[in-house]
C-alpha cells in the first residue's frame, strides 16, 4: 500500500490544494481509500469517471470511504468544479 496524490510533476503543497481529496491506493486489493478531504460538501454522485472503471460509494464523500473495483488508469473528476480527483494506475 502507498499514498498516492496524484501524477503530477508538482510539488506536493501544491497538489493538495488543487485536489478536492487525497486517496490511498492499494494495487493489491483494487481500492482508493479516502485519506483527507480539502473542499466541504463533496458527493460521490457528482462525480464521474473520465477513464478506467471502478464502482463509486454513494452519499458524502468522507475519510475512510473505500472505492472498490479499480482498474485500468483510472481518472474521475468533481463536475460542478471540474477537478479531477487524480489519476490511477492499476493496470
Amino acid at each position: 500500500m502507498f499514498l498516492a496524490y496524484a501524477i503530477f510533476s508538482k510539488p506536493a503543497s501544491a497538489v493538495k490544494s488543487s485536489l478536492p481529496a487525497l486517496f490511498v491506493m492499494d494495487k493489491n486489493t483494487r481500492t482508493l481509500t479516502v485519506q483527507e478531504i480539502y473542499e466541504k460538501d463533496l458527493k460521490w454522485e457528482d462525480n464521474e469517471i473520465c477513464s478506467g472503471d471502478a464502482s463509486l460509494p454513494t452519499g458524502h464523500i468522507k475519510v475512510g470511504d473505500v472505492v472498490t473495483n479499480c482498474s485500468g488508469n483510472l481518472a474521475f473528476r468533481h463536475v460542478p468544479s471540474n477537478k479531477l480527483f487524480g489519476a490511477f494506475e492499476f493496470k
